[in-house]
C-alpha cells in the first residue's frame, strides 16, 4: 500500500493551493502526498471512531448518535428517548468517556507500532 501511494505521488506533484481571507492572509499549499495521506488517516480515524461506538450500550449509541449526528438538542433527546435532562446528559457524557478510554488505547498502540517500525 505504501508503495503505491509514493508511486502515485511520484506521478503526480500537483499541488492544491488554499487561500484563507478573513482577517489575516496566508496561503499554504498540499501536494498530492499530503491530500493522500490525509484521506487514509480519515478512513482510519472513522474506522476507529465506528468501532468504539459500537462498545456502547445501545441507549449510549442512541444518545451520542442524536445528540452529535442529528444535532439534536438534550431536550429533543428527552422527548425522543423518554427519559429525563439528566439521563441524557449522563448517557452522553459516559458514552464519550468510554470512547475516549478505548481511542486512546488504539493511539497508544499505534504510536508504539510506529516506534518499532522505526527501529528496524
Amino acid at each position: 500500500m505504501r508503495r503505491e501511494l509514493i508511486r502515485r505521488v511520484e506521478k503526480s506533484r500537483n499541488t492544491v493551493e488554499y487561500e484563507v481571507n478573513e482577517n489575516k492572509e496566508s496561503t499554504f499549499s498540499l501536494s498530492a502526498e499530503d491530500m493522500l495521506i490525509g484521506d487514509e488517516m480519515s478512513s482510519e480515524n472513522q474506522e476507529n471512531i465506528k468501532t468504539a461506538l459500537s462498545k456502547l450500550s445501545s441507549r449510549q449509541k442512541e444518545a451520542i448518535y442524536l445528540r452529535y449526528f442529528e444535532e439534536m438538542e438534550y431536550e429533543e433527546i428527552c422527548d425522543v428517548m423518554e427519559i429525563n435532562y439528566q439521563s441524557v446528559r449522563n448517557l452522553i457524557s459516559k458514552g464519550i468517556i468510554e470512547m475516549r478510554q478505548y481511542l486512546t488505547v488504539i493511539m497508544i498502540g499505534i504510536l508504539i507500532f510506529t516506534h518499532f517500525l522505526q527501529l528496524s
